[in-house]
């Protein structure tokens, strides 16, 4: 298991405690050949550290906003999906932080 991996493991235990929810809504992830298949028509190449990303989880499932403390007005975040990710119409309009 590589250091991200284990960083987003204790992550996900973290999530689990405190906020359940949050946890409740992370997808599956990807396997590495239906990650190239989606990303198979981008320009360039994905850093190994975004296939890792989804492979560990594919977003989330629901539509829930959790906030980072410590920002000057409490920064609100969303960890899409791959497909989300991919979809610039989702990037251009969205209102969260796209977690890559």
């Amino acid at each position: 298991m590589s250091r991200l991996t284990e960083a987003l493991e204790s992550f996900y235990n973290l999530l689990c405690l405190e906020y359940p929810e949050i946890a409740a809504s992370l997808q599956p992830g990807l396997t590495r050949s239906e990650i190239d298949e989606k990303v198979k028509n981008l320009q360039f190449s994905l850093p190994e550290e975004v296939y890792e990303l989804y492979q560990w989880r594919n977003g989330m499932q629901q539509d829930i906003r959790f906030y980072i403390r410590g920002f000057k007005n409490n920064l609100s975040a969303y960890f899409c999906s791959l497909e989300e990710a991919l979809s610039l119409d989702y990037v251009m309009n969205s209102d969260y932080l796209t977690i890559f």
